[in-house]
């Protein structure tokens, strides 16, 4: 995704774009971009925290309210680990990252885990919240939702069935993530009130985000293999 940030007072205006789980930043006074001779401002992300506090539907839920969290019923006589249930993680920035304006900014990672369940134990949707930490210019919190639709396919049947196939697979049937990214988030620092836009969800092959964004595009949903995992790079 990327992040924009808007930044107002009565004399100027700056601009922050934020790309993917990145973040391009880009100064302006008046409407107009500014020279190279105005001075930059420098931003710290330090953290990048995330949890998923509420899930429709599913049944044998763990890690409600954390970063991470599993539901479903393989054997219809207890819950099983979560090794086996299908589930959401979210990994924040390892380690906090200083940019200054026009510069792009990574953000985290999503996870979709896909489980064979028993059928009428998946979850239909969840709820995903980010909160970006920021130490400066100033120390505050921005928050993010994404909303998450779930859609849970059967696991018996034809391949050639299935509502969404992937190259390569062969194993019915893989299921479907539809993420709705929200188009910004006001905070204030100082004197400075900040609008922040993400602008980049991509896939990501092996888990492995790059520290840029191949697009600035929003990937329109997440289809899974099962018994696989899919990554989602936000910037």
């Amino acid at each position: 995704m990327t992040l924009a940030l808007y930044g107002k007072t009565r004399r100027r205006q700056g601009i922050l774009v934020m790309l993917g789980l990145f973040a391009v930043f880009a100064a302006l006074i008046g409407g107009v971009a500014v020279q190279k001779e105005a001075k930059a401002v420098s931003f710290t992300l330090s953290t990048t925290n995330g949890t998923f506090p509420s899930l429709s539907g599913g049944t044998c839920v763990v890690g409600l309210g954390t970063q991470e969290v599993h539901w479903g019923d393989t054997e219809g006589t207890g819950c099983p680990s979560t090794a086996n249930q299908s589930g959401y993680k979210w990994n924040g920035i390892p380690a906090a990252d200083s940019f200054n304006d026009g510069e792009t900014v990574y953000l985290g990672r999503f996870t979709h885990f896909n489980r064979p369940i028993n059928g009428g134990t998946s979850i239909s949707g969840a709820t995903m919240n980010v909160n970006l930490a920021f130490s400066a210019p100033g120390v505050v919190t921005a928050p993010i939702t994404i909303t998450l639709a779930h859609e849970e396919t059967s696991n018996s049947g034809s391949y050639s069935n299935c509502a969404y196939q992937i190259a390569g697979d062969s194993t019915p049937c893989p299921d479907r993530v539809v993420p709705t990214v929200p188009a910004g988030t006001a905070f204030t620092v100082g004197a400075v009130q900040y609008t922040l836009q993400l602008v980049a969800f991509e896939r990501d092959a092996d888990g492995a985000c790059p520290a840029l964004p191949t697009s600035e595009t929003f990937t329109p949903s997440f289809v899974t293999a099962e018994g696989q995992e899919n990554w989602g790079c936000l910037y």
